[in-house]
């Protein structure tokens, strides 16, 4: 669909620190169209959860990953 979730995902994150909400992240999937099951969204939040702030996910590092399927950086 040639969608750049990061440009969703940023606009929660108002410090640019990587981060959000976990369920800043579940809504910005759904906003997008991406509809998970619950089993798919906890596999999610544990594979790019913060080391450093509970409930939160590492957005930057999950688009990035997204977008390795398309381009390589660098």
């Amino acid at each position: 669909k040639n969608i750049r979730i990061s440009e969703f995902m940023r606009d929660f994150d108002k410090l640019r620190s990587g981060t959000i909400t976990n369920h800043q992240f579940l809504s910005c999937l759904s906003m997008i169209k991406i509809f998970l099951t619950q089993k798919e969204s906890e596999l999610l939040i544990e594979k790019y959860k913060s080391t450093e702030k509970e409930n939160f996910v590492m957005w930057k590092v999950f688009t990035e990953d997204i977008d390795k399927v398309f381009i390589i950086k660098n």
